[in-house]
């Protein structure tokens, strides 16, 4: 049975006084019915009875308001300021169409929002924020629904202001109700008490409450805590409890009796608490993909576009007014080179390059001045307002145009794979040769921007391996302790270390086997300084929330009262992992990553130590490591991944690694005194591998029936890591440091497959490989026998011997006794 809205609608409005209530609410109705078929589908969209009911509220209010006022002109009001928040900028074109045929020749006047509008705009400017008049208008529409509605949800996608929004207009409030002496105009508006949580980063226990199955004795959530604490306030300020996370049923549905007109949460322990006057329930999303239409329906909905609301050249303009008085000089020559090249190359990175992990615009920005500010950071003056020297600023004049294209590269483009990186590179160039730039990045002989690193000090591009001294293998280091500085992993760990050391967090995103989590745990153990405190954390997709908290307030100690962090003096860089492992809830959140997210938006999280509080964590720095998504890695948030400057990690090509594992092997063969025979077979033998290996790569796909077919880096480092154990005394010559080869790489790759096909096909690639570095065949190498090798023959040896095992009968004896002593 579908109700009689337009009945309803008018008794109502009859209720509210309005004379011509009949023909009112046929209106409304005929607006609702051609919005929902006309405007565009969208999850946060609702045009049933709670809006009309809406509707027919803020015609109410207005009526009181305006008692003398056109009774049509007050509903085409309601109309409007009920439902453009939640429209999309098309949408409302289709809405403003619908309501003009409705009330012809009606036109309203602009509304004048006095002092609450310039109170908003100097709020907005005292936090270096540009007034846009997208951006106040949606500030505004926010607070008219918190006075039609006790249930709002702020939607948008990731840099549309949501949460810039609640708070600016919440310190607008206060501003106004704090303003001494008061006038009529100011004493409209209530002081705003603001309690944030987010819903994901705990259990449902920890959110409602429940009973200890111990002790059967009631313990708070922090949901029914806010909830008591706002609904007990007898001041006379509002109180907005505001949900910072994903909407979904396994949550929300049990508020379904706070939002909608009982205005009462209901708990398990038979606990009923009713709302106040003055509180307000919010959530802020980032879409309602998988809410009920129930309790869409419930909540007053503010729709925040990025590209209207924010927008890239706010961004810039934001930015260069929170740079300090004393970079002045530098306003013009930095904001030229801001709007010339950021917004165009994002868009053009965009358009024709491939990212690791897809990306927002605002984030690629932010990602931009996160390493522009740091590297102007050295020249702050103190106090801040203090001018240059002339000498300095002579200096930035030439340095400065040098580290916007340095920190344009490593943002911008720093997300594409290898590909990418080619076209971002001819891409910059070429704008750089239109717009005439005076700074010149070398071609030579390194082609790519990605190549060079500037010194500020000799005002030069400089290749990034002639920052680094030569590398020397240390006598004493096991082979899985070497690390070989490559192109890929100076630059980007010069980028992680100036990034962490400010407290900026970086997501290095990259294959397996890319290099991400042994050079970032070298670079945060080793390379950091004695002020920084590493902290390594390996998730798994049996992570959760309770235990990465537990985990990471192990690591911190009590500042202060509900302040933790490092000791004083020190910063903690925590490194974590595969930090898209942790499993899927049913509907999509990941509470690790919420946990996280919380405190990278809100400071901290909360205690569940009775009586639960909030804990602000300080001085602590996020470097995190991840491979694309797919393969039991899953897609993260882009409200998460917004807080990182994200850096890729490709992965290592054959030019690399013949540098890596011949630089390994020439020290250990120098160290052991093999002959020069078995030296001179080493280049062969190093590039016959990694041509081998792209070959395996391309032959041997992952499919249903063998998904384990998956080879990187580590594979290649598997067949030199035995090989560097041996001693001259076993491969005594170039033909024995081949067999040792062949077998190895028998024994990483072929034993790996899972038929006699994909054996005859590998068995061909090695002996291509044999054939071309060493003019040998594989029959003539093996001598028609099968190659084994081990280090347990001897076992009192020590260190264990690597060698050929010839006697396999001996080698059954020997495999036997170790079998018969494990069994006593």
């Amino acid at each position: 049975m579908v109700p009689d809205y337009a009945m309803i609608a008018e008794i109502r409005l009859f209720s509210f006084g309005y004379k011509d209530a009949r023909n009112l609410a046929r209106k409304i109705v005929a607006t609702m019915r051609l919005s929902s078929e006309q405007l565009s589908s969208q999850d946060h969209y609702d045009f049933g009875m709670r809006a009309v009911n809406t509707v027919i509220g803020a015609a109410g209010i207005m009526k009181r308001q305006s008692p003398d006022e056109s009774e049509d002109i007050l509903l085409l009001m309601a109309l409007r300021n009920s439902n453009l928040p939640k429209f999309l900028a098309d949408d409302i074109l289709l809405f403003e169409g619908i309501i003009s045929d409705l009330f012809p020749g009606i036109q309203l006047a602009a509304q004048d929002y006095g002092v609450l509008l310039q109170t908003l705009e100097s709020t907005l400017a005292s936090s270096s924020l540009v007034p846009l008049p997208a951006f106040t208008k949606k500030c505004i529409q926010l607070y008219e629904v918190t006075v039609l509605r006790h249930g709002l949800m702020i939607v948008g996608p990731t840099g549309g202001g949501k949460t810039t929004a609640f708070r600016n207009l919440s310190s607008t409030l206060n501003d106004l109700a704090g303003r001494k002496p008061q006038t009529p105009e100011t004493s409209r508006y209530p002081a705003v008490k603001v309690q944030t949580c987010n819903p994901k980063s705990i259990t449902m226990n920890q959110l409602y409450g429940a009973f200890d199955d111990s002790t059967h004795e009631w313990a708070d959530g922090v949901l029914c805590t806010l909830f008591r604490k706002a609904a007990l306030d007898t001041s006379q300020a509002w109180n907005w409890v505001m949900f910072d996370g994903p909407v979904d049923a396994l949550w929300i549905e049990s508020m379904n009796t706070v939002l909608d007109d009982n205005r009462r949460l209901c708990l398990v322990s038979g606990e009923i608490i009713q709302m106040s006057k003055g509180m307000t329930m919010m959530f802020e999303v980032e879409d309602l993909a998988v809410a009920s239409p129930a309790t869409v329906s419930r909540c007053g909905m503010i729709y925040m576009d990025p590209t209207s609301c924010v927008g890239i050249n706010a961004q810039i303009q934001s930015w260069m007014q929170r740079l300090p008085k004393c970079f002045g000089p530098l306003t013009d020559l930095l904001q030229s080179h801001l709007d010339t090249y950021v917004c165009p190359s994002a868009e053009a990175m965009y358009r024709e390059c491939t990212e690791w992990v897809p990306t927002v615009m605002n984030n690629l920005v932010q990602s931009c001045f996160n390493i522009l500010g740091t590297l102007l950071l050295p020249y702050h003056t103190v106090p801040a307002s203090a001018k240059l020297q002339p000498d300095i600023l002579e200096h930035l004049q030439q340095v400065v145009p040098c580290f916007f294209f340095l920190s344009l590269v490593w943002s911008v483009g720093a997300t594409c794979n290898n590909e990418g990186k080619l076209k971002f590179d001819a891409l910059v160039r070429g704008m750089m040769a239109e717009h005439q730039s005076e700074v010149e990045i070398p071609t030579h002989p390194h082609p790519l921007l990605f190549d060079y690193f500037f010194d500020e000090e000799n005002v030069a591009w400089v290749p990034w391996l002639d920052t680094q001294p030569e590398y020397g293998v240390p006598e004493e280091a096991e082979f899985h302790e070497l690390l070989v500085p490559t192109l890929d992993t100076v630059r980007n760990s010069w980028l992680i270390k100036t990034l962490a050391s400010k407290c900026r967090h970086t997501l290095c995103v990259g294959p397996t086997g890319s290099g991400k989590t042994v050079n970032i745990a070298n670079l945060l153990t080793n390379g950091m300084g004695e002020n920084f405190v590493p902290v390594i954390i390996n998730f798994s997709a049996r992570t959760s929330a309770n235990m990465l908290q537990s985990n990471l307030m192990s690591k911190l100690e009590k500042r202060r009262t509900d302040t933790f962090g490092p000791a004083a003096g020190k910063t903690c860089t925590i490194f974590i992992d595969d930090t898209n492992l942790p499993q899927r809830e049913q509907y999509g959140a990941q509470p690790p990553l919420e946990l996280l997210r919380q405190y990278l938006d809100h400071g901290g999280w909360y205690q569940y130590v009775h009586p639960i509080r909030f804990s602000e964590i300080i001085s602590v720095a996020l470097v995190c490591a991840m491979a694309p998504p797919g393969g039991g890695r899953n897609p993260v948030s882009n409200r998460f991944l917004r807080h990182f400057n994200i850096i890729g990690f490709p992965d290592t090509d054959a030019a690399n690694l013949t540098h890596i594992f011949t630089t390994i092997m020439a020290a250990t063969l120098a160290r052991s005194s093999f002959s020069d025979e078995v030296r001179n077979a080493l280049s062969p033998v190093v590039r016959a591998t990694v041509s081998l290996y792209n070959e395996v790569q391309a032959a041997f796909l992952p499919l249903p029936a063998s998904v384990h077919y998956t080879f990187n880096m580590r594979d290649v480092a598997r067949v030199f890591a035995l090989m560097s154990s041996t001693t001259p005394n076993t491969v005594p010559d170039s033909l024995a440091f081949v067999r040792l080869w062949c077998h190895e790489c028998m024994r990483v790759f072929s034993d790996r497959l899972i038929n006699d096909g994909d054996m005859q096909t590998f068995h061909t690639l090695l002996n291509a490989q044999l054939e071309h570095y060493f003019k040998m065949d594989l029959m003539k190498v093996t001598s028609g026998q099968r190659l084994l090798y081990a280090d347990f023959m001897i076992p009192e040896a020590d260190p264990k011997r690597y060698e050929e095992v010839i006697d396999t009968e001996r080698l059954t004896e020997v495999v036997k006794d170790y079998l018969d002593e494990y069994n006593r």
